[in-house]
């Protein structure tokens, strides 16, 4: 398996701030309001070519970012 030679660059505060304002603070999965802790959760994946730009991410709180792994969109709904 070929390894991904890109580098992938932290996100400042400021880009944090833009991405979070998108959704107007709800998560991009559940769609509630999220609170202190959440993720820039990339709306394309980093290992399928995805880049680290503010244009492919979007806010998702952190209960659904580490569920949504193992789960669907919907199925995280019901939960």
């Amino acid at each position: 398996m070929k390894k991904d030679k890109r580098k992938r660059i932290p996100l400042k505060k400021a880009q944090r701030e833009l991405i979070f304002k998108k959704t107007e603070g709800c998560c991009r999965v559940y769609g509630c309001k999220i609170g202190g802790k959440w993720a820039a959760d990339h709306i394309v994946p980093y290992t399928l070519g995805g880049e680290c730009d503010i244009n492919n991410f979007l806010p998702c709180c952190y209960e659904c970012y580490r569920l949504r792994w193992f789960y669907e969109p919907q199925t995280l709904k019901q939960i």
